[in-house]
């Protein structure tokens, strides 16, 4: 939300979906939640369940669903005396409610959330608490960037007691936002010059964070801040940077706009040359992207710039090319006019004929009217042929599309199945190369080392260590790939064991959640859900800054749905899907290779949910 003014709101995609989707899809599902938490034992994790499905529905836009299941959670909480459990849902329906416009009810519950976590003395949950008030009141109506400052800066006080460095990044840049967005006249170039000193904080924090996503995000803001002071020069060099910094596996659109405004940028300072070649960079991209509104405006930039350098068959080249795409962004509602006009000119055409012919009829004699009796029978009877044959031709053409259909189809599935022996042979390949590494690891090099260890000289205390953390490191490393708990006791005992081992470390909790679990499934799926978990879980933690992960299988036939939630920093979704890093292609392969979907409902600063149903 903080990135609003150069990114604009990301439309989250739907996390669970049903073969016959209504508008109360969400009370089946609630229903089937609320009969988890009565038979549960674990009445936390299941109400936390409850919680999280209402978060999703409010990253779905269905606030009025997200605030009813929310109100559910609440009172469950309150009525186990679950502490932190109670203020994140008070927070949450605080912001389900700014984003469904109800202002009041969003303070309302911020405030009670607020006095709540004070009360039991969960800083990380009052941060939480300040930043979103402070969201409030930056991107409310009113627009009240002193507030917003006040709420941020209480923000990054709790942040920095806290020690949280990725808080403390955003929150410094949220704050020189506040600076960047006023326009105070006289004061304006103070402002600036205080949104600058916020983000060289933010800088420096996410260079020793190595977070270049957000760094992008930070060149772009301080390119817009060099814009206000007229520093031009300073201006194009910020672009650059935010240029060199953006992915390959970025949309199009993302370079577009960045090449568009550093040629705005070499132009206010009078390097038109090379503004001009800024403005081809992006007007190339935008041609392969046939991004229409992108064509018109970089088009028009060319040709003021080849004026600019006197060359105008170049300038009346562009001119007339933005002419064209200009015309065919109005083509559509010229259209849709003329076509009301038509049908109007057509209706009141008729009204004019069927009333002469009435005043025909009126006059005529019976001799005439059988005459005309016999026109119409004839006409009718030409009419009626006509369109039998209309009707024919069009079953014909029918018929030919369906069968191109259909072997077009024939052809999709043909592939679609060669795709998925590929993708099954591949994964079968890796897990065989993964038993005999861990059983060569375990086997060879660990009796190598216990040999070694032999005959080192027993008084050399330090080679001994060393070689004892290597032997257990290997062990590990073969424990890991050769998962002999999920072939002993099945996938539940393996996912515990995971959550085991990374739980001992004091930066990241995960817990693991399962329904109807009882009954051990298939090896093959057992093996690929346990991969599926393991991967997404490694992503979370080398990626995300999660200090809390949350693994949920649930069987819910004739489908098992996993679910991976964090609260980390979150990614932009659909950059992620764009560019498929080693990480999620190996997750999408195993789930195409079961015939699953996978949805991810993920946005810079709002953690992440990874779902996926696979069928069983």
């Amino acid at each position: 939300m903080k990135r609003i003014f150069w990114l604009g709101l990301s439309i989250l995609t739907t996390i669970l979906q049903t073969n016959a989707q209504s508008e109360n899809d969400y009370l089946i599902i609630l229903d089937s939640l609320l009969e988890d938490y009565q038979e549960s034992d674990g009445k936390e994790a299941s109400i936390n369940r409850i919680r999280s499905y209402g978060v999703r529905l409010k990253n779905q836009g269905r606030h009025t669903e997200s605030i009813v299941v929310l109100n559910e959670a609440l009172k469950l909480f309150g009525k186990h005396e679950i502490a932190q459990g109670y203020g994140r849902t008070l927070n949450n329906l605080g912001v389900s409610f700014s984003h469904a416009g109800a202002r009041d009810s969003a303070y309302y519950y911020m405030f009670k959330s607020l006095a709540w976590n004070d009360s039991i003395g969960y800083e990380y949950g009052k941060l939480l608490n300040y930043q979103n008030l402070g969201n409030f009141a930056i991107y409310g109506d009113a627009h009240d960037f002193t507030s917003a400052e006040e709420y941020y800066q209480e923000a990054l006080r709790i942040g920095e007691r806290l020690g949280n460095d990725s808080k403390i990044a955003d929150l410094n840049e949220l704050i020189g936002s506040t600076y960047l967005l006023r326009d105070d006249g006289e004061s304006r170039e103070a402002n600036l010059q205080t949104a600058d000193r916020y983000y060289q904080l933010t800088e420096n924090h996410y260079n020793t964070l190595k977070d270049s996503m957000s760094l992008l995000s930070l060149w772009w803001n301080k390119a817009m801040l060099l814009e206000g002071k007229g520093d031009y020069q300073n201006t194009a060099e910020a672009y650059l940077n935010a240029l060199n910094l953006v992915p390959s596996s970025s949309p199009k659109l993302t370079r577009v706009g960045l090449y568009n405004n550093l040629g705005n940028a070499y132009m206010g300072s009078g390097n038109v040359r090379q503004s001009i070649e800024s403005y081809r960079s992006g007007f190339a991209i935008a041609l392969k992207a046939e991004a229409i509104n992108q064509i018109q405006s970089l088009s028009e930039n060319l040709s003021r710039g080849f004026e600019r350098l006197s060359e105008f068959d170049s300038a009346l080249y562009y001119r007339k090319l933005h002419e064209i795409y200009a015309d065919s962004i109005y083509n559509e509602t010229k259209a849709r006019q003329i076509a009301e006009l038509q049908t109007r000119y057509e209706t009141e055409k008729k009204d004019k004929e069927i009333k002469l012919s009435q005043a025909k009829v009126e006059l005529t004699t019976s001799q005439n009217e059988k005459l005309m009796l016999t026109l119409f029978t004839s006409i009718g009877f030409t009419l009626i042929i006509i369109l039998i044959y209309s009707q024919r031709q069009k079953a014909v053409r029918k018929l030919q599309e369906r069968e191109k259909e259909l072997h077009e189809q024939e052809v999709d599935e043909l592939i679609k199945e060669q795709e998925l022996k590929s993708i099954n042979s591949m994964l079968e390949g890796e897990e065989k190369e993964r038993k005999r590494v861990a059983e060569d690891l375990h086997d060879r090099v660990g009796s190598m080392l216990s040999a070694v260890k032999l005959q080192a000289d027993p008084t050399n205390t330090e080679m001994v260590k060393l070689l004892d953390e290597t032997a257990e490191e290997v062990r590990r490393i073969s424990h890991n790939l050769e998962t002999k708990v999920l072939n002993r006791f099945g996938l539940v005992a393996a996912l515990e064991d995971l959550a085991e081992k990374i739980n001992g470390s004091e930066s990241v909790h995960l817990e693991v959640h399962h329904l109807d679990l009882d009954e051990r499934l298939d090896n093959s799926i057992e093996i690929n859900v346990y991969r599926i978990v393991q991967e997404l879980v490694g992503n979370a933690l080398k990626h995300s800054r999660a200090t809390e992960i949350t693994a949920q299988i649930n069987r819910i036939d004739p489908h098992l749905v996993i679910s991976v939630e964090d609260n980390g920093v979150g990614f932009d979704s659909v950059k992620a899907k764009a560019s498929e890093g080693m990480g999620l292609k190996n997750v999408t392969s195993r789930a195409e290779q079961l015939n699953g979907e996978i949805n991810i409902d993920s946005g810079k600063g709002q953690g992440t949910v990874i779902t996926i149903e696979l069928p069983i």
